[in-house]
């Protein structure tokens, strides 16, 4: 009866999720000391005003893999979060129109600029970016 176990609920509840799950990465992340050490010893390194780049391409490293390096001198957690999150969104684009060669990317911050990353409107930052891709591509 339903008053046997009174606290119970009657139904299963099931837990929603909090946002769509893509059907597959665009992007994977570094994971390990031997692809960061490869990276450091055989990529090539751009720069952009704001931004800084090393490349190793890899046909093999397909989806790309990228890894971010924003230090604490660039502000507290939340703001390099933040700058994570912009950056990570801009380089999924770059791979849906298919700009982003396959391989190994390390993204970083010009520490004297980081302020200036921050003003900027998303527009500029995915100029920004665009102009690392376009180096990348050209070399």
């Amino acid at each position: 009866s339903s008053d046997e176990y009174p606290r119970w609920s009657r139904r299963v509840e099931i837990t929603s999720r909090k946002r769509p799950r893509s059907p597959f990465r665009l992007i994977h992340r570094i994971r390990t000391a031997h692809e960061f050490t490869r990276l450091d010893a055989e990529g090539i390194q751009v720069r952009t005003d704001v931004l800084w780049c090393k490349f190793l391409a890899d046909p093999m490293m397909s989806p790309p893999r990228v890894a971010f390096s924003i230090s604490r001198a660039h502000g507290p957690a939340v703001r390099r979060n933040l700058a994570r999150r912009r950056l990570k969104e801009l380089l999924r684009e770059q791979v849906k129109s298919n700009r982003l060669p396959p391989g190994a990317l390390l993204i970083g911050i010009i520490r004297s600029k980081s302020d200036q990353m921050f003003e900027m409107s998303p527009s500029q930052l995915a100029n920004q970016v665009q102009q690392l891709m376009d180096e990348l591509v050209s070399r």
